[in-house]
């Protein structure tokens, strides 16, 4: 089953906001849990907010990412990965919600 994003429960039950099954942080990353979950939110914000260059999240997150030893081009594969499964999801959806935020 499809996840919420965190601090969306409640508020956007809609499948359109919904995260893939398969989204997750990679495992390897070395990351704390806090900053697991604010990495895991806020790139699915930017996500449904419509942000589509993989550098643009390597500009927000680089400095969390560098200090993780994750370096640029697995980031770039991880979000751009992310953004693809977003696509998937909007055309399975039909392409468009069914009301706006």
């Amino acid at each position: 089953m499809n996840a919420p994003a965190p601090g969306t429960i409640g508020r956007m039950t809609h499948p359109w906001y919904l995260m893939p099954d398969d989204y997750a942080i990679p495992e390897t990353w070395k990351l704390s849990e806090d900053d697991r979950d604010h990495l895991h939110g806020e790139t699915w914000s930017m996500i449904l907010k419509g942000e589509s260059d993989p550098d643009v999240y390597l500009e927000v997150f680089g400095d969390e990412l560098e200090a993780a030893g994750v370096d640029d081009d697995e980031a770039e594969r991880f979000f751009t990965g992310v953004i693809d499964r977003r696509r998937a999801q909007q055309t399975a959806l039909g392409g468009a919600p069914e009301s706006a935020l």
